[in-house]
């Protein structure tokens, strides 16, 4: 029985992978590729008809309706027992809404994150729930988001407050000695 070391294992791997020759090779496949997610192209879809057009046009969700509806909608999701969803929705504002885009503007970045992972079943339940083309775009406010970083408390500060406010604690502290670990 032979054992295989760690060092051996990459030094087989250098010799058998060329790591440069492959970036190189994905460097040019990216460059070269049609192919573009649908978050990072700027240019708007193509159209494969006037009549495809025309169409899309008379189903965009105005925007009268959709800040009218947009607290029910909030509420049917809750019916659902889409919590998760719910809860970061309400962390978020309708920031912007124009030819069917809404612009959701989170100042957390839990919130952010979590609809961002939950962005086909937010834009599926908006769709059944509006009945027509509706595009949700995501973004995080970065200015409220720094300024609450700022405004936030550090974990000793947090524990000093409540050694001082919480009676169970200043019990601890004052009959026993205890001492906050921060």
């Amino acid at each position: 029985m032979q054992s295989i070391t760690l060092e051996r294992v990459n030094q087989s791997l250098n010799q058998s992978l060329d790591v440069v020759a492959w970036q190189g090779r994905f460097s040019r496949f990216i460059q070269e590729t049609n192919y573009r997610p649908r978050y990072a192209s700027s240019r708007p879809p193509i159209k494969e008809n006037l009549e495809q057009e025309q169409s899309d046009a008379q189903k965009l969700i105005s925007k009268e309706v959709l800040m009218a509806h947009w607290g029910a909608f909030i509420e049917s999701l809750e019916n659902e027992g889409k919590s998760l969803l719910v809860s970061s929705l309400k962390m978020c504002e309708v920031e912007a809404v124009q030819d069917g885009k809404v612009v959701l503007k989170c100042t957390k970045k839990f919130s952010f994150e979590s609809l961002q992972t939950e962005s086909t079943d937010l834009h599926k339940e908006a769709v059944k729930f509006f009945g027509g083309l509706l595009e949700i775009e995501i973004v995080l406010d970065k200015v409220s988001l720094a300024e609450a970083m700022k405004s936030e408390k550090s974990a000793a500060e947090l524990f000093k407050e409540l050694s001082e406010t919480n009676p169970v604690i200043k019990y601890l502290i004052e009959h026993f000695g205890a001492e906050p670990l921060y």
